[in-house]
């Protein structure tokens, strides 16, 4: 222990550093008498890094004879540097005149002792610098702070009179915090996955690693800062807010980005997705038809297309046999699992009928439980259109093995073929052939077995006789139809609406039967077709606007009926 003695009197002095980090030192300390303190009372100090501490005192107005203090640390973090100086001391601005003793024999466990006494020049002041003390971190100071602090032993006047104690005032050192550049980490974004049936609001949610304030946009890539939605629960580490207008089976996406109070602001979105879940689906899809092959083809035809719609994503089968279970089925269509679905059927013959009955499954698998049937047939009667036959010159030649037959209401012929009937508009029609040995025939008609002397004739079988009046064993092969009625197209409105991809229907009905459809457009883009079809779909590209569609139905005969509709595509 350090003694030393003026006028009977005795001072030590003690300095103390208690360890944990940076110094910090502020000055501008207001004090009275007695007040002694460390200055700079905070400052940031790395590793292995030299600093300086004053201690500085207020007399109260009265002179300063001697001191005694303490300054006391933390050994692991601060060391005193004892090349500078007394033992790491010296004499502060005001205390030139003080005789100064230093004892470092405690320093190794954090206490630096130090004392000043003089007879003359006393330091008399509010703020009197008393000394300077050199210390140093050690190395294993990297992070955090720690104290330094004072005790005081003693301080005195001129007398030996013991001056008031004042406050003491400590210092704090702290390592370097580099500047925070880092965004935000966004975790465990809430509600995920499918929400309940009837769910119209929920609470979205998310944790970050620091404080911070939140913001979402319900489109992805907008930056923070032109984000206007800011969690109405932010600022902290957790974040909430309130959404509602939710419905059955709607997904929804929440793009968030947070920053912290460094301005650090996230630059990619953190995205919170969920659904709400849908009414269970136990509805089976609505089969339509959408062009399948109907009614009665022409000889000849070996294949046939079923043609189906959906009102919803399916996948459709079919069978030959009626009321079989969709799971029984083993033929699906070629193309299918959306709304439209085809398949090509080979293998037909002339006379023979064909009836296939579909069942389509969508995603929940509801199936239907009955049957769409989709029915045709196949003409044994050969059709000849009459623009590719030759016109006919002359009635007086008849050949037999491959006549010709004419109505007056065409300008061309066509070849008559065996066993098949042939249909004409008008009442007047002809045979021609140049078959050697006949020249000089006739044909004579006959209604229900009678001859019929007037070719003024509906209906009827019509007999070749040779020039000799025998008649031809192929004569009755050959049977015309005379059919002067028009058909009717009906079930047309004059206005329609309809959407692309939508199918648009229509009805005709003939004393007969109807052969074909035409359908043109009088102007635009979309363009006509010859159907056997009654319906017609609208081109799923057809540009949204209005159309005059002009429909005409034909009959064998080639009557004909046609009406115009004004469509309107959206």
């Amino acid at each position: 222990m350090l003694g030393i003695t003026n006028n009977l009197r005795r001072i030590t002095v003690a300095t103390i550093f208690a360890a944990a980090g940076l110094i910090l030192f502020s000055t501008g300390v207001k004090a009275s008498e007695g007040d002694i303190w460390l200055t700079p009372v905070s400052q940031d100090v790395g590793s292995d890094t030299n600093f300086e501490m004053e201690v500085h005192m207020d007399t109260g107005g009265k002179d300063l004879s001697a001191f005694n203090m303490y300054f006391d640390f933390d050994p692991d973090l601060v060391e005193i540097d004892t090349t500078q100086g007394t033992d790491g001391v010296d004499k502060g601005a005001d205390a030139s005149s003080y005789l100064m003793v230093v004892n470092i024999t405690d320093i190794a466990n954090g206490h630096l002792r130090f004392a000043g006494i003089t007879a003359s020049g006393y330091a008399n002041g509010s703020d009197v610098h008393l000394v300077t003390i050199y210390a140093k971190t050690t190395a294993g100071f990297t992070s955090g702070s720690t104290q330094l602090s004072l005790r005081v032993n003693e301080i005195s006047d001129e007398l030996g009179v013991a001056l008031s104690s004042g406050t003491i005032t400590d210092a704090e050192i702290s390592f370097p915090v580099a500047p925070d550049t880092t965004v935000p980490s966004l975790s465990n974004g809430l509600p995920t996955g499918s929400l309940a049936v009837g769910t119209t609001g929920t609470t979205v949610s998310l944790a970050t690693d620091e404080s911070a304030t939140c913001k979402y946009s319900t489109s992805a890539g907008v930056a923070y800062a032109s984000m206007t939605n800011t969690f109405s629960t932010t600022g902290g580490t957790t974040h909430s807010q309130a959404v509602t207008g939710l419905a059955d089976g709607g997904s929804y996406n929440y793009y968030v980005r947070c920053q912290d109070g460094s301005g650090n602001a996230n630059l990619s979105d953190f995205t919170i997705s969920f659904s709400v879940s849908e009414t269970p689906d136990t509805t089976a899809p609505v089969v339509s038809d959408n062009g399948s092959s109907d009614g009665i083809l022409s000889a000849g035809t070996t294949s046939a297309s079923l043609r189906v719609s959906t009102n919803e994503s399916a996948t459709c089968k079919y069978s030959t046999s009626t009321s079989v279970a969709y799971t029984s089925m083993s033929n699906i269509f070629s193309t299918t699992g959306g709304t439209t679905h085809s398949q090509t059927i080979s293998g037909l013959t002339d006379g023979n009928s064909y009836n296939y009955y579909v069942r389509c499954q969508d995603g929940s698998d509801n199936a239907n439980a009955s049957d769409f049937s989709i029915s045709f047939s196949v003409s044994n009667e050969v059709v000849v259109d009459d623009e590719e036959a030759e016109v006919v010159q002359d009635d007086t030649d008849i050949d037999v093995d491959k006549p010709k037959f004419k109505s007056s209401s065409s300008e061309e012929s066509m070849k008559a073929v065996s066993s098949k009937k042939m249909y004409s508009k008008d009442k007047k029609f002809s045979f021609k052939g140049d078959v050697d040995g006949l020249s000089g025939g006739r044909v004579v008609a006959y209604v229900d077995g009678d001859e019929y002397d007037d070719t003024d004739v509906k209906n009827g079988e019509w007999k070749i006789y040779d020039a000799s009046g025998n008649e031809i064993d192929e004569s009755l092969k050959y049977e015309v139809k005379v059919d002067t009625e028009d058909p009717d197209v009906y079930d047309l409105p004059a206005f329609l609406t309809k959407s692309k991809g939508e199918k648009l229907w229509w009805k005709a009905k003939d004393n007969n039967k109807i052969d074909h459809y035409k359908y043109s457009f009088i102007s635009g883009p979309l363009k006509g077709k010859e159907t056997k079809s009654s319906s017609m779909n609208i081109p799923t590209n057809a540009p949204s606007g209005v159309y005059t569609m002009r429909l005409t139905a034909y009959d064998k005969a080639g009557n004909k009926d046609t009406k115009y509709v004004v469509l309107r595509v959206r």
